[in-house]
């Protein structure tokens, strides 16, 4: 399966693509795993804000309301998304999903625990994603 991943986040012409990252299930996609249904990257405040700015009537800000499982507080994360819903762009990871209770994980972490693409952006280690989902 030839995935067109690579492709659509080089085309986004962030103006730091090394301070890019793809998690979720675009890190599945590009292992061979299964399709992903969006394409979910964590990134710095000034690529978000390229975006923003170079082409404001595809990109938007979105707000996401989360409840902490450990003391059911509320809180909210920003990411960024287009007009089509094919990317969400995060400064910080959140997998709601996580069976052990959520946890924040910020940008420099998830690139620490990738690989660096031949595009020049950073990929999520499998075990990586993995762990996030058991712990």
């Amino acid at each position: 399966m030839r995935s067109s991943i690579p492709g659509e986040i080089e085309r986004l012409g962030v103006p730091d693509i090394e301070d890019v990252v793809l998690a979720g299930g675009g890190v599945l996609e590009l292992a061979g795993i299964r399709l992903a249904d969006d394409i979910d990257l964590v990134t710095t405040l000034a690529n978000r804000e390229w975006l923003l700015d170079d082409d404001p009537k595809r990109w938007q800000k979105v707000v996401h309301r989360y409840k902490r499982e450990k003391d059911g507080t509320d809180f909210q994360l920003t990411s960024v998304s287009d007009v089509d819903g094919r990317f969400d762009i995060w400064r910080t990871w959140f997998d709601k999903g996580r069976p052990q209770g959520n946890r924040l994980v910020r940008f420099e972490e998830m690139k620490e625990n990738s690989r660096r693409h031949r595009l020049g952006f950073y990929v999520v280690r499998l075990e990586f994603m993995r762990e996030l989902k058991l712990h």
